[in-house]
């Protein structure tokens, strides 16, 4: 355990200058020297910009002819278990099983 002597207090007093930094935090002066290097933008800009935002946002072919479905039963029933699942199930069952026969048979 250590020495009570060795256990030094941290005190705060009003007296200390706080600072909190904020990652990815900017001052207000950083925000206007942005706004100030940046161009201004004109009208045509902005139509084209949002025509390149419509067409990249603008859902796909696929969308639109019901390629989506939830799972169903039958689509799990028709799938292959793949044998990794198999030995891990397996492992997991015997595994249940050696634990009761460990503790209420052996015990």
């Amino acid at each position: 355990m250590a020495d009570r002597a060795d256990f030094k207090h941290i005190r705060v007093t009003g007296a200390d200058d706080d600072v909190v930094i904020v990652a990815g935090a900017q001052t207000e002066e950083a925000d206007r020297a942005e706004a100030d290097r940046a161009p201004a933008a004109s009208s045509d800009d902005l139509s084209a910009s949002s025509e390149k935002r419509d067409a990249v946002c603008a859902p796909g072919p696929e969308a639109s002819t019901g390629a989506y479905h939830p799972t169903t039963l039958e689509d799990i029933a028709e799938s292959k278990m793949s044998v990794t699942q198999k030995v891990v199930i397996a492992l997991a069952v015997a595994a249940v099983i050696v634990f009761f026969v460990w503790r209420f048979v052996a015990g």
